[in-house]
């Protein structure tokens, strides 16, 4: 950052935020953050003040944090900078401003149908979906990997209870639930030739 940038930075830092100084001097917030650190610069009370939200910011921020997301906010509030939505989810957390998660796909949908954001999609039409019984391998450490299954919603114990390792799976479909104390292991090693994979399971 040239001299004169640096000296901008000095003289307004007391009264605008580092995202937002970042943001008209066209850097980023980090490159601000560094001056600021590296010359030592603290911001007083009154600075501190002048950065702080506004009475008609928090009674704003009250009134719509159900019905917008922090991004949208952000801009109702003015702010601006590299991240604005930041800060108004700081402020959520500090006021306790927590949303259910039917509020949150309320939003979504009300963004996607406004044409704001990208249109979410669910269940069978989202690009990672695959039907129950579908067989995949993770990758463990090298050459080892591990073999997992799809499973009814919240059956299972991996990836939001929506897969589960092969093992518990089979022991599942066999015997139950597996009992306390009982633990199931498998495990996939390839070898140098193609499809030469040798595969172990037990139960102890």
């Amino acid at each position: 950052m040239s001299p004169g940038k640096q000296e901008w930075v000095r003289a307004n830092m007391g009264v605008m935020t580092n995202g937002e100084m970042a943001a008209v001097l066209g850097v980023s917030r980090s490159m601000v953050n560094d001056v600021i650190h590296k010359r030592g610069w603290r911001r007083h009370e009154a600075s501190h003040k002048a950065c702080a939200w506004e009475p008609w910011q928090v009674e704003l921020l009250l009134k719509e944090w159900r019905n917008h997301g922090d991004t949208a906010l952000a801009k109702m509030l003015g702010f601006v900078g590299a991240k604005p939505h930041k800060r108004v989810w700081k402020k959520r957390q500090l006021l306790g401003l927590h949303r259910t998660k039917e509020e949150v796909e309320a939003i979504r949908r009300a963004n996607a149908a406004a044409g704001q954001y990208a249109n979410p999609r669910y269940g069978d039409n989202h690009h990672n979906w695959v039907p129950e019984g579908t067989m995949r391998v993770w990758a463990k450490r090298g050459d080892t990997v591990q073999i997992v299954v799809k499973v009814p919603a919240g059956h299972g114990s991996l990836n939001n209870r929506d897969w589960e390792f092969l093992q518990r799976h089979v022991w599942r479909k066999l015997h139950g639930e597996v009992p306390g104390g009982i633990w199931c292991a498998s495990q996939a090693r390839t070898g140098w030739t193609r499809g030469s994979t040798r595969r172990r399971t037990w139960c102890w």
